[in-house]
This record gives C-alpha cells, sequence and structure tokens, in this order.
C-alpha cells in the first residue's frame, strides 16, 4: 500500500462517464492516480490488475450493481481487505444499510461537495491502513517471541516496512522512521550479501520453482560463509508480503562437511583395494579367459578413479582459506586440466600478457586446478556424446572471470535452481563409465564463496555457460605460485 494517501491509487466505478471524469480531475488534483472503469463487471478484473488502494463505487451500474461488487471483493482472496465506498443518488437508509452489511466501508450520497468525497476517501484510507498496521505489528510481535526465523514485510513499491529483531540482525537492517525506508530490500541486501542463485533473484519477489529458497551468502574469504535462506510466506496479507529469513549456515555447512567421510572410506578401502589390484596382476599370470580378466581390470581402474575422486574431494573441502595463486601461473594449470580431461581440445581465450602479471586470485593452485577439472569433467559428462566442444574465456576487469562454455546439453530451467546444492544428481542414470557424485558444482560453488566469488550457471545458445569471478588481490610474499 502507497506509503502517503497523496500517493495513493483509487479505482472510481460509475455508468456515468461525466461523473467518472469529474470524480478523476478531483482527485487526480490531490496527487492521487485515478483508474476507472465504466461498469460493475469491469471493477473485479481491474481491480486485481491494478491493486488500488481503495475503490469508489456506484451502487447503481449495469452488469453488476455496487452491492454485488462489494459482496465479490469481500469474498475475493487478494482483493478482500481492499477500502471500499459506494455512491448512491438516493439518500436511502435501506441502501446504507445494506452496503455497510455487505462490507463497504462508507456509503456517500450524490450530489457530494468535491471536498466532503475526498476526505471521506482519505478517512477510509486512513482508518483502514491503522488497522492493517495494529494487525502487521500484532503478527511481528508473536513472530518475534516465537522461532528462531526473522520475518519482515515487503511493501508494494520493494521496501520493508516492519521486521522482527531477528530479520534485524540477520540482515543488518537499519530502518529509518516508519513509513521512510531509504532503498528496496533487494538492494540493501545486494549491498551486504551474494544474492545466490541469482535467476531466483530476477524475479523477486514472485514463487520460485518448487519454492526452492533463495539465498544469501555473506563472509569473503572465510572458512564459513553465512547462508541465509529467504522464502516468502504463502498467505494472503492484502498489498503486503511477509518473508521469512533462516540462518541455514550450519545446515548447509554440515552437508558439505560430510565430503569428510570420503577421506575414511578412503582409508579404510585402501588394504582391499592393493589386494584386489594384486590378485588380478596374479590372476593375469595364469591360463584365465582374457575377457574376464579385462572386466576385472576396467572395474579395478573405475574404482580406484572413483576413490582418488572422493579422495579429492575431502581434501578440497578441507583447504585453509587464505592461500592466493598468482595469475601467472594459471595458464601452467589451464594447460595441465587440458591435457589431462579433454587431451589438448580445450579452446582457451585469454590475455596475451597474462604471465606477466604479479596481482593474484584468492585460491590455491590445487583449488583452480579442481574447480576447472569438475567443470569440464561436466561438460563431457552432459554431452550425448561425451564429446564436447568446450571454450575456457579468462577476462580481466575489475576482478578475474572464469567462464566455462559448452555445447552439452542445456538444463531444463526447472532444475537450474538446484544445481548447487549439495548431492544434487541432475541426472537419473549417468552413462557408463562417466563418473559423478551430485557433489563437485555444490562443493565448486562452496569454495569460490569462500574465496569471496561468485558462482553462476546459466544456459547459453550453444549449450551452457559456468562462469566464476572473484576480485583480484596484489600479491604477497605469501602467494604460493
Amino acid at each position: 500500500m502507497s506509503l502517503t494517501v497523496s500517493a495513493a491509487k483509487i479505482l472510481i466505478a460509475d455508468d456515468d462517464a461525466i461523473f467518472r471524469s469529474l470524480m478523476t480531475d478531483v482527485f487526480t488534483s490531490h496527487g492521487m492516480t485515478v483508474v476507472s472503469a465504466g461498469d460493475g463487471r469491469e471493477v473485479i478484473g481491474l481491480a486485481e490488475a491494478e491493486d488500488p488502494d481503495i475503490a469508489l463505487v456506484d451502487v447503481r451500474m449495469p452488469m453488476l450493481s455496487g452491492f454485488e461488487v462489494t459482496e465479490a471483493i469481500r469474498r475475493h482472496p487478494r482483493l478482500s481487505l481492499l477500502p471500499l465506498v459506494l455512491v448512491t443518488a438516493l439518500d436511502d437508509s435501506n441502501d446504507r444499510d445494506t452496503g455497510l452489511r455487505l462490507g463497504a466501508d462508507d456509503l456517500v450520497v450524490k450530489p457530494v461537495k468535491h471536498a466532503d468525497i475526498v476526505r471521506r476517501a482519505v478517512d477510509c484510507l486512513r482508518q483502514s491502513r491503522y488497522q492493517r498496521v495494529r494487525a502487521m505489528h500484532a503478527g511481528l510481535d508473536w513472530l518475534t517471541g516465537n522461532g528462531d526465523s526473522g520475518f519482515l514485510w515487503l511493501d508494494r513499491a520493494g521496501g520493508w516496512s516492519g521486521e522482527n529483531a531477528v530479520a534485524r540482525r540477520l540482515l543488518h537492517l537499519h530502518l529509518g522512521p516508519a513509513g521512510e525506508p531509504g532503498e528496496t530490500l533487494v538492494a540493501h541486501l545486494a549491498r551486504h550479501f551474494s544474492l545466490e542463485t541469482k535467476a531466483l533473484w530476477q524475479d523477486w519477489p514472485s514463487p520460485t520453482v518448487q519454492n526452492t529458497p533463495r539465498l544469501l551468502v555473506r563472509g569473503a574469504g572465510s572458512a564459513r560463509p553465512v547462508v541465509l535462506e529467504v522464502s516468502i510466506v504463502p498467505a494472503n496479507f492484502g498489498p503486503q508480503t511477509l518473508v521469512k529469513i533462516d540462518d541455514v549456515t550450519t545446515a548447509y555447512q554440515q552437508k558439505l562437511d560430510s565430503f569428510s567421510f570420503h577421506s575414511a572410506l578412503r582409508s579404510n578401502l585402501a588394504a582391499p583395494m592393493n589386494s584386489l589390484a594384486s590378485g588380478i596382476e596374479l590372476l593375469g599370470t595364469k591360463a584365465a579367459d582374457p575377457a574376464l580378466v579385462g572386466t576385472i581390470r576396467k572395474a579395478s581402474a573405475q574404482l580406484q578413479s572413483a576413490m582418488n575422486r572422493l579422495q579429492n574431494f575431502a581434501s578440497i573441502s578441507a583447504h585453509p582459506p587464505g592461500q592466493q595463486l598468482s595469475l601467472s601461473g594459471l595458464a601452467s594449470i589451464i594447460d595441465d586440466v587440458n591435457e589431462r580431461v579433454l587431451s589438448n581440445r580445450l579452446w582457451c581465450v585469454m590475455p596475451s600478457q597474462l604471465s606477466l602479471r604479479s596481482d593474484s586470485i584468492p585460491l590455491s593452485p590445487a583449488q583452480v586446478d579442481f574447480i576447472l577439472t569438475e567443470l569440464i569433467t561436466n561438460a563431457v559428462k552432459f554431452h550425448p556424446r561425451q564429446q564436447p566442444f568446450v571454450q575456457l574465456e579468462v577476462t580481466i576487469d575489475n576482478g578475474v572471470r572464469l567462464t566455462v562454455k559448452s555445447d552439452t546439453t542445456p538444463i531444463p530451467d526447472h532444475l537450474s535452481p538446484l544445481l548447487l546444492t549439495p548431492y544434487f544428481q541432475a541426472q537419473r542414470s549417468r552413462p557408463a563409465g562417466i563418473p559423478g557424485a551430485g557433489m563437485g558444482l555444490a562443493l565448486v560453488a562452496q569454495v569460490v564463496w569462500q574465496a569471496g566469488g561468485r558462482c553462476i550457471v546459466n544456459n547459453s545458445e550453444s549449450g551452457v555457460e559456468v562462469e566464476i569471478s572473484f576480485p583480484s588481490v596484489g600479491l604477497v610474499e605469501a602467494s604460493v605460485q
């Protein structure tokens, strides 16, 4: 709802075009926005589309009378709280009683002085707002004392008009005098947090696919960034929206910390793996079926590769923060990943003077190797023939941006918001022999967030594009080359 009466939007419904024009001039002269309807049937659709602050409705109209409009509005799930003033040409007590009984807030009789009808509309607006503010604060008082979630009210303009103590603490809100927020909520959040996943925030505050929560991440360069979930409470609060904020840092970190169990798994299976490998070699010296020996060797190699990958996940997730990689050493890591994963089929676009730069990115060489390996491996895994065209672009402009583009299968829209969720598996069944544990991209995002960067996954014209960006930092003596 508008924060001042002069900024209010009024819906005027009357079959008399002269009266509509006259009232439009009167209310416009007071700074209000006017939308109008010529019959009762138009009112509901117009109210749904325009979301007015108050409606001025004639009692005697074709299609639907003012009484019928009042009944329909009071039954409407979103418009039921709309302030409504009925206008009648008959000074009839029955009309007044009927209108008030059906839910009208006031009834005025034509002819009416311009100043009187404006005053009564303004009084109706103020009374309605007072009741809503009281209900809002009563609800917030209850929420404040019940649970650990933060709650705040989002207004139609994108600002916020009240919050509980938990929301104030989690979001670092500093609201000015009541009704005078200095900025929209999203603008405030963007100054203090990284908004993840970007696609989910583009249509804020519309509901997300499968009600997937939007994420806020704060804590550049820290070992455990703060992660908040932001969701819209699915209930009708009139022109305002109730927003719920939960601190999921611990739960999210626990998911990622579960990667560490792979270390124990690797340790416990090391001896059986060695025995299996030795047995296979002995079996190969006997007069055994060559096809059987080949199958066993292939299975052993796949198991060994999977165990090494799990161990790599565990070590990367436990990497201490604060390490750096000089940009001059980035090309050699790219070359190594290119040879190891794509047999030198990676198309690279990077600045010609990259090897001469002295600045760095806030990641260790092992972390950069892991990120590139994981992204390119995913491009192979999700390509129909496991032979993608992959391009890596390195851009340096107020930071460092690594963009991996591939002609792999585009990501379905309903899966895009879930890609950074730990253990999410985009394919129900993977191509035979193509490894994938449903954890790599989530760990990539976590490593990037810890370093103060951003991870964005999008479909492009040719396939899938993953963008990793960081602020560049001055090289220090302790940097790892």
